[in-house]
């Protein structure tokens, strides 16, 4: 137990995944790996634990970037889309056929029909593009985002990727400030890659967007609950992207680059 957000350090190598469970909820936690030891935040809790799985110990789920349909998603993240259907006002207008799919215990088709809902509905017309014709054409900041290569107030840098692909949501920067590690977790390099995709209609740009949407969302748990002021979690950065994340979504409405297990996640 404890009741304020904690760092935690461990002489550990050879860690596939860190696991917070609460009773019968398991939550990943995003680690960092370096000099055969293992670094990661655990919120403030209680009564909890933290499970340290080895490569052998790795449940059976597919690797993150293969989970793309929505049958994928229910079955390798049950409790986040479980969450999410708890979470939504199903009694709304246009939901009914997700009310009746999700109390009948069909959990994929009542993700399918409220994909449905947002694609056939007329919510946030602003944001609704019509479909970008795809094309060779490149933009070069656009394209250093693909190399992994960041830049933020006028200091680029590489960030390096774990085994398993995922990005390093926690890197400072080139000058070890939290600052620049507060703007990666803003996502202002999506508004550059939605900029591009949008201005050459290169599929590159739009299957990026969805790789870094859906890696953030997988790395970023578990959610602390309260507030923060860690990398990924301060209430700033939350509002940054939630505008970003909405233009996305609604630009990309009709993109298949876009999958359906990042838009539900």
């Amino acid at each position: 137990s404890t009741n304020q957000e904690t760092r935690i350090e461990l002489p550990v190598g050879d860690v596939q995944k860190v696991v917070l469970v609460e009773g019968t909820k398991e939550t990943e936690i995003m680690v960092t790996a370096a000099d055969g030891k293992i670094n990661f935040n655990i919120p403030a809790l209680k009564n909890a634990e933290i499970r340290i799985m080895t490569k052998t110990e790795e449940p059976d789920r597919p690797a993150w970037k293969e989970i793309k349909t929505i049958e994928d998603v229910c079955s390798a993240y049950p409790e986040r889309i479980t969450f999410l259907m708890k979470n939504l006002t199903l009694d709304l207008e246009g939901l009914k056929e997700v009310r009746t799919a999700y109390l009948d215990g069909n959990i994929s088709l009542a993700c399918r029909n409220l994909l449905d809902y947002y694609i056939k509905g007329n919510t946030s017309q602003y944001l609704r593009k019509d479909p970008v014709r795809n094309t060779a054409k490149r933009d070069p900041l656009a394209d250093s985002i693909l190399q992994d290569i960041y830049t933020f107030y006028n200091q680029p840098d590489k960030i390096s990727r774990d085994p398993d692909g995922h990005l390093n949501w926690l890197y400072h920067g080139p000058a070890d400030d939290i600052e620049w590690a507060w703007a990666l977790n803003r996502h202002y390099h999506l508004r550059v890659l939605l900029d591009a995709y949008l201005n050459t209609g290169n599929p590159d740009y739009s299957k990026a967007m969805d790789q870094h949407i859906k890696d953030w969302l997988i790395c970023s748990q578990p959610y602390p609950e309260k507030k923060s002021s860690t990398e990924l979690w301060r209430c700033l950065e939350v509002s940054f992207r939630v505008k970003i994340w909405a233009k996305i979504f609604y630009n990309l409405i009709n993109n298949e680059d876009l999958t359906p297990a990042t838009r539900l996640l």
